[in-house]
């Protein structure tokens, strides 16, 4: 089994929904139905995105697979840095996207593209 599909069952709609508030979750799932997110990067054992919330600038979400199979998310949205959620709706988003374009068949950038690495490396 690939590093990607062992993300796969954390990114189903159950399984996300107990790792996440629920508040996270169902403002998580209404960004991901109006396709608010983009730029969907998978390396290793991250997944990395833009997600265009309630502001102007999309904020850059991620979501790791800890080698004891836990999920840790970051996200550079005032919800995450200011501690109320350790994965934020956000976060969630790019997870159900991701699941969705792997079910789809869709190709998934597996490759770092710059402008999520300058994000990222701001961490």
């Amino acid at each position: 089994m690939s590093k990607l599909e062992a993300f796969l069952p954390l990114f189903e709609p159950e399984a996300l929904s107990s790792l996440v508030s629920p508040k996270a979750y169902k403002a998580g799932r209404e960004l991901y139905e109006h396709r608010k997110v983009s730029d969907v990067v998978y390396d290793g054992d991250t997944v990395r995105g833009k997600v265009k919330g309630s502001k102007p600038v999309p904020h850059s979400a991620s979501l790791k697979l800890n080698p004891d199979g836990s999920l840790e998310g970051h996200c550079t949205c005032p919800t995450y840095s200011d501690g109320w959620e350790k994965i934020c709706h956000h976060s969630a988003a790019l997870a159900l996207t991701l699941r969705q374009q792997y079910q789809d068949g869709g190709e998934i950038t597996m490759t770092q593209n710059p402008w999520v690495e300058e994000i990222a490396s701001s961490h």
